[in-house]
Formats: structure tokens, C-alpha cells, sequence
């Protein structure tokens, strides 16, 4: 009976909604400063999503293309640590627990995301959580230390390279974050379905957002830009944003001793300590 009564009050209802998203959006604004509360935020919003949905009796609103992979993926892994050893039981379980941890948070944004005013919301939250990390690292290469962890200003594996990175474990971390907002800033910036002033801010956040990301000289993250915006464009026929990215990125790469040699004659270089590991790994993973 009492359960049927909250099925019928709105105000329970929106208020259920309410704190998904206020726990959802907190994890998101927090997680580049402590990882530790953003779990704790995002864990209770994907518990207020299930509550909600024993409560109510709604479907469950999986993505149903994404939900036989997941759920066989999940399977796989699972059945994957039959062959763990005992002793690192324990951590496999962990890792599978993250796995199912972000499949959650997966379906809760698709279900709470039907709402385009929800989604606006996560982008303009991720933006200013993304900003301030970046204010962040900016006062980390000027004062040699960051303001929220008292991270030393990061030098590269060789440690002869000055690399943006600001509260994040690693400037390649700070990378993957900026390599999610450059096209979300830019759609703002291009987009013909928002306001002129929206658009205007979007572009001074993308410029802002790529220096930080040329900052970081993150090697893989500027391999990813290159993997995820080259087929967009020919795929739409758009090769003139791809031209123009070819010929910044050359001259970037010309005038950026840095960048260079982060990015180009340290790959070609087998004793360099990065590619060296990278291969180390990918020998023990393939046995």
C-alpha cells in the first residue's frame, strides 16, 4: 500500500529524479579533484536509480543495442576469473566490480538523459569542473605545484619535459578528459540550435580547451584526435576542417621542440622508456 502511494505522488517522483541527478552531476564536478567522493556520488546515484526503479515498477530503459554486449562482456569477465590466481582473486574482483560500475553509470545517463534539459545540464556542469582543472593546471606550471593536491608540476618519464597535468594522477589523464570536451565545446561552438551567446562561449572554451590539451603533450590523446576526427570528416565529406587540422597540426609540430619529441622521435626511439614499456606489456599480454 505505501508503495502504491509513492507510484502516485509527483512531488516523490521529481524529488527521486532530483537526487539521481544532483549525485550523478556531483560525481561528475568532483571527480577531477578527489576521486574518492566522486565514487561515493556516483555510487549513490546509481542506488537511488535502482531504488527508483524497484519503487515505481518502471522498465529498467537499457540501451537495447548496447545491452546484449555489455551483458556478455560482463559474462566473460566474470568467467575470466576462474583463471586468476588465488591470491589476486580479490583484485580481479575489483576490477570487475568497476566494469559493472560503469556500465551503471552508463544506463542511468542514457535513461535520465530522454530529457534534453537534464543533458544540458551534465555538459555545463562537465565544463566548468573541466575549467577549473585546467585554471588549475595553468597555476600549476606557474607555481610549480598545484592548489588542490600540491602535485609537483609533472616533467614527463625523462624528465625533461614541462607537461600541464594540475590535480590528475597524470598529464595523459588530464588528456582524456580534454579529449572528451574538445568536441563537445566545438559542437557548442557551431551549433545553429543554441543562442549566439552560447555559441561565442563554446568557442573561446575549445580554444581554451585545445591549448590545455597541446599542454599536456600527451602522445595518445593526440593520436586519438587524429583516429576519431579524420573518418568523421571524410565520412560526412568535410575535408576542409581536416585540411586545416593537418596544416596546424604540421606547423605545430615544427615549432614544438616539445611536442615533437614527445610525440615523434621518442616513438621511433626503442630505449625510450615509454614505447619500451608499452612493448614490455603488450609481449606479457600476448604470452
Amino acid at each position: 500500500m505505501p508503495f502504491r502511494r509513492l507510484r502516485t505522488d509527483s512531488r516523490f517522483s521529481a524529488f527521486s529524479w532530483f537526487a539521481i541527478e544532483f549525485f550523478l552531476l556531483f560525481g561528475l564536478f568532483i571527480l577531477p579533484f578527489s576521486k574518492a567522493a566522486a565514487e561515493t556520488g556516483l555510487i549513490v546515484a546509481i542506488a537511488a536509480w535502482n531504488l527508483r526503479k524497484i519503487l515505481f515498477d518502471e522498465p529498467w530503459g537499457f540501451a537495447p543495442a548496447c545491452l546484449p554486449v555489455y551483458s556478455l562482456f560482463l559474462i566473460l569477465s566474470a568467467f575470466s576469473l576462474t583463471l586468476v590466481l588465488p591470491e589476486h582473486l580479490s583484485t580481479g574482483m575489483r576490477g570487475w566490480l568497476k566494469w559493472l560500475e560503469s556500465f551503471s553509470i552508463f544506463f542511468v545517463c542514457y535513461d535520465l538523459f530522454q530529457k534534453p534539459g537534464r543533458a544540458q545540464r551534465f555538459i555545463l556542469v562537465f565544463f566548468a569542473s573541466l575549467t577549473l582543472a585546467c585554471a588549475n593546471g595553468f597555476y600549476q606550471l606557474w607555481a610549480g605545484r598545484d592548489l588542490i593536491k600540491g602535485y609537483l608540476t609533472s616533467t614527463g618519464s625523462r624528465g625533461d619535459l614541462i607537461r600541464m597535468q594540475g590535480a590528475f594522477p597524470s598529464a595523459n589523464t588530464l588528456a582524456a578528459f580534454l579529449l572528451l570536451a574538445l568536441p563537445a565545446a566545438f559542437g557548442c561552438a557551431v551549433s545553429k540550435k543554441i543562442p549566439s551567446r552560447w555559441r561565442m562561449a563554446g568557442r573561446v572554451l575549445f580554444i581554451f580547451y585545445l591549448i590545455c590539451f597541446f599542454l599536456t603533450l600527451s602522445r595518445a590523446a593526440f593520436f586519438a584526435l587524429v583516429v576519431v576526427v579524420a573518418p568523421y570528416c571524410v565520412a560526412r565529406k568535410q575535408f576542409k576542417p581536416l585540411l586545416v587540422m593537418a596544416v596546424g597540426l604540421a606547423v605545430i609540430f615544427v615549432f614544438s621542440g616539445n611536442l615533437r619529441h614527445n610525440c615523434i622521435d621518442s616513438l621511433m626511439n626503442p630505449k625510450d622508456i615509454t614505447s619500451g614499456e608499452r612493448v614490455h606489456y603488450w609481449n606479457v599480454t600476448m604470452g
